[in-house]
């Protein structure tokens, strides 16, 4: 049995360079996000706030990128739990677990390192945004 265990996970490096790039493309919507990108532990490794976004999508975009941990986008749990409502409605009620779009996680190959959470636009806005996030990390 191992006493101890090895683990990535985004670094705040990468972190700041997804934020800006997400910001980039939250000015480009003409929307003010707030995007959080978080470890797979749930710590915010870095987060911007935009000028004129609402109090509202700061813990949007906390609680999307915590169900991203999941591995899979915010905005696909509930269809990804369509079979299993009750567990859906239970599974929804804990903090920081949402089923809006704008959430999505980060894979480094094969392994979950972290996810990125957007709020302040539509779904799709959010999703696109924390796309763009990712990209920059290929």
């Amino acid at each position: 049995m191992s006493r101890v265990f090895s683990s990535k996970q985004i670094s705040y490096a990468a972190a700041s360079v997804m934020v800006a790039a997400a910001v980039k493309q939250a000015n480009s919507a003409g929307i003010a996000a707030v995007i959080t990108v978080i470890d797979k532990q749930g710590s915010v490794k870095a987060m911007a706030n935009m000028d004129g976004a609402l109090h509202l999508a700061i813990a949007a975009s906390k609680a999307k990128a915590y169900t991203a941990l999941m591995g899979l986008g915010s905005g696909d749990l509930a269809a990804a739990m369509k079979e299993q409502l009750g567990e859906l409605n239970s599974l929804t009620s804990f903090d920081n677990i949402v089923a809006l779009g704008g959430g999505l996680p980060i894979f480094i190959g094969d392994e979950l390192v972290g996810a990125i959470g957007v709020g302040g636009g539509s779904k799709e806005q959010d999703t696109l945004c924390a796309q763009t996030a990712i990209d920059v990390l290929v």
